[in-house]
C-alpha cells in the first residue's frame, strides 16, 4: 500500500518469482534436451565401434565368398546370372562389384576379407541414425534413447553387420524409407517424397523383403489418409512401381521360373518364427537349439508387442510396424508347414529387427519397471552373444579359412577333395588358389561314380557344410571309408556354435601324427 492506502502498481514479488520459475523450466529443458543428444551421440558412436571391431578376425563364411565371385563378373554376366542361380536383386552385387573396382584402382591386390566387409559395415553403423529419428518420432525421447540402445548393441545386427552380405543395406535402406515415409506425410515436402521414393526403390532392388516395408507404408498411408492426399499416394507409389519396373522380369524369373535355385534353399521349420523374435536377445536365435528359456524369452517379447497395440498412441503408427513385424515371420511360417521350397530363410527377416525393436519399447510405455525388466533381460542375454562373438574365436560360421589351412598344411599331390555341395567351391577357392583335383557331387549323385572317381586317389578330403542338400545320409563319406581311405573329414557347421566345428580340427590332426609317429 501507498501513502494515500491505494495498492502499489508495478511488478510484485510474485511475478518475479513466476519469471524465474519460467526461466528455471526452459533451462531444464534445455538441459534435458542437450543430454538427450548427447546420451544419443555417445550410444551411436558406440554402436559404430562395435560394427567395425575385429572387422577382419573371421574368415569368410560361404555366402561371403560366392558374393566376391558373382561380383567379380562384368555387369551383364551378373544380371544373366542372378536369374538363373540366384533368389535376390542386383543391387548389392551392383554395389560389391563397384567397391571392388574401388580397391582395384587402389592397387589393392588379394584384399583382407576386413577390406571387403568394410563398406557394409559401414552402411550398419549408418542406419543408426535415421533409426533413432523415427524413434523420435514414434516414442518420444527417452524411449527413443532406449530403443537406440537396443539396436545400437544387438548382437543380430552387429553379427550380420560384420558379413559380405546384403542385409545391411537392406536395414540401411529400410530405415531411410520409413523416415522419409513419416516425413512426407507430417511435413508434406516435395524433397522428403522424392527421398521416400528413391530410398524404396533402392531398398527393393536390394532385397524382396523390402516388400513387406512397402505394403505396411501402403497400408498405413490407406488407412490414416487425410484429405487431399490421394494424389500424392498415387504419385509415390507409381513412382516407386516404375522405378522397379525394369527388374521385374529378373524377379519373375527368380520366383516362379528359375528351378536350379531350390536345392540351395535350406528347409524352412516353424522355430524360425519365435527364433526371429528371441534374436532381439541374443544374436540369430532361430538357429539354437529349443529349450524352455527360449519360450520364455519368446513369451517376454510377445507380451511387449501385444501390450504396444494396447497402449499404443496415434504417433505409435501401429499399421506400419505390425504389418513389417508380424507378416514376413507369418509368411516364414506358413512355408514351413507348406510342401514348398521357395527361396526364403531364416536370416532374411533380420530387416524386421528395427521395427520390432520400436514396437517392444513401445509396450513398456508408462510402466517403468517394465523398461527395467526388459533392458535387464537385454544386457545379459545380449551379452551372452556379444561376448561369445567378440571373445571366443571358435564362435563363428563354417571357418573355411581355418579349414582350408589345415588343408594346405596337410596336402599331398594327387590328394582329391570332396565339396559336399557345389556352392561351397567358391569358399574352397577363394582361400586355395592352386589347381587341385576336386570332385563336387550334385543332387542325384550314383553310388558307382563316386567310387570311379575316389579309385584314382590314395587320400580324400572331405569338407561338408551343407550336407543336407546332396548327401543328407552322409553316405559318400561311408562310401569312402568303406574303401580303406584315408578320410580327413572337416564338416564345418552353417550356425554360429562351438561345438562340433573345425576349431580344433587342426589340434586334433596333430596329436594325431604324434600318436602314430607320421605325418598325415
Amino acid at each position: 500500500m501507498n501513502a494515500s492506502g491505494q495498492e502499489a502498481i508495478g511488478p510484485g514479488p510474485s511475478q518475479a518469482e513466476g519469471r524465474d520459475v519460467c526461466n528455471d523450466v526452459c533451462n531444464n529443458e534445455y538441459n534435458k534436451e542437450g543430454n538427450s543428444f548427447l546420451l544419443a551421440v555417445v550410444i551411436i558412436a558406440a554402436g559404430i565401434l562395435l560394427r567395425f571391431l575385429f572387422l577382419g578376425r573371421n574368415g569368410f563364411w560361404v555366402d561371403e565368398a560366392y558374393s566376391v565371385w558373382v561380383a567379380g563378373k562384368p555387369l551383364k554376366e551378373i544380371l544373366s546370372f542372378l536369374m538363373v542361380h540366384e533368389p535376390h536383386p542386383p543391387l548389392f552385387y551392383f554395389v560389391l562389384q563397384w567397391w571392388q573396382a574401388v580397391l582395384g584402382h587402389a592397387g589393392i591386390v588379394n584384399c583382407p576379407e576386413w577390406l571387403y566387409r568394410l563398406p557394409f559395415a559401414a552402411a550398419s553403423a549408418l542406419a543408426l541414425i535415421p533409426f533413432y529419428f523415427i524413434s523420435l518420432r514414434l516414442l518420444g525421447k527417452r524411449l527413443a534413447i532406449c530403443a537406440l540402445f537396443f539396436w545400437a548393441f544387438s548382437s543380430s545386427e552387429i553379427i550380420i553387420a560384420q558379413q559380405v552380405r546384403m542385409y545391411p543395406l537392406l536395414s540401411l535402406f529400410a530405415v531411410l524409407s520409413v523416415l522419409y515415409y513419416l516425413k512426407m506425410r507430417e511435413e508434406g515436402k516435395v524433397l522428403d517424397s522424392a527421398a521416400y521414393c528413391l530410398f524404396t526403390a533402392l531398398m527393393l532392388y536390394t532385397h524382396y523383403m523390402g516388400i513387406f516395408v512397402f505394403i505396411a507404408q501402403l497400408a498405413d498411408f490407406l488407412l490414416t489418409v487425410r484429405k487431399g492426399e490421394w494424389r500424392k499416394l498415387a504419385a509415390t507409389t507409381l513412382i516407386v512401381v516404375a522405378a522397379y519396373l525394369p527388374w521385374v522380369h529378373g524377379f519373375i524369373a527368380q520366383v516362379f521360373l528359375n528351378k536350379k535355385i531350390q536345392p540351395a534353399i535350406s528347409p524352412i521349420t516353424l522355430q524360425v518364427i519365435p527364433g526371429t523374435y528371441v534374436s532381439l536377445f541374443y544374436g540369430f536365435a532361430s538357429q539354437v537349439k529349443i529349450h524352455l528359456v527360449f519360450w520364455l524369452m519368446f513369451a517376454f517379447i510377445l507380451f511387449f508387442m501385444l501390450r504396444a497395440f494396447w497402449k499404443s498412441e496415434q504417433r505409435l503408427r501401429p499399421v506400419l510396424l505390425g504389418v513389417i513385424v508380424f507378416l514376413p515371420v507369418i509368411l516364414l511360417g506358413a512355408l514351413a508347414v507348406l510342401p514348398t521350397k521357395i527361396f526364403f530363410s531364416s536370416k532374411h527377416v533380420i530387416m524386421i529387427l528395427p521395427f520390432l525393436i520400436m514396437l517392444v519399447i513401445a509396450g513398456t510405455r508408462g510402466n517403468n519397471r517394465l523398461l527395467a525388466a526388459l533392458l535387464i533381460v537385454f544386457v545379459l542375454t545380449n551379452g551372452i552373444s556379444l561376448e561369445r562373438w567378440y571373445l571366443n574365436p571358435e564362435y563363428q560360421m563354417q571357418r573355411w579359412r581355418d579349414a582350408v589351412s589345415v588343408y594346405k598344411e596337410y596336402r599331398r599331390p594327387g590328394d582329391l577333395v570332396i565339396i559336399m555341395n557345389p556352392s561351397q567351391v567358391f569358399a574352397f577357392k577363394y582361400y586355395e588358389k592352386d589347381e587341385v583335383p576336386l570332385y563336387l557331387p550334385e543332387a542325384g549323385w550314383k553310388e558307382k561314380d563316386v567310387i570311379s572317381i575316389i579309385s584314382n586317389h590314395k587320400r580324400v578330403w572331405i569338407f561338408s557344410t551343407y550336407g543336407w542338400s546332396v548327401d543328407p545320409q552322409n553316405r559318400i563319406g561311408s562310401i569312402v571309408g568303406e574303401r580303406g581311405d584315408i578320410i580327413l573329414a572337416l564338416r564345418l557347421k552353417n550356425s554360429l556354435d562351438t561345438s562340433g566345428d573345425t576349431g580344433i580340427i587342426l589340434a586334433k590332426m596333430r596329436k594325431a601324427e604324434t600318436q602314430k609317429g607320421q605325418k598325415f
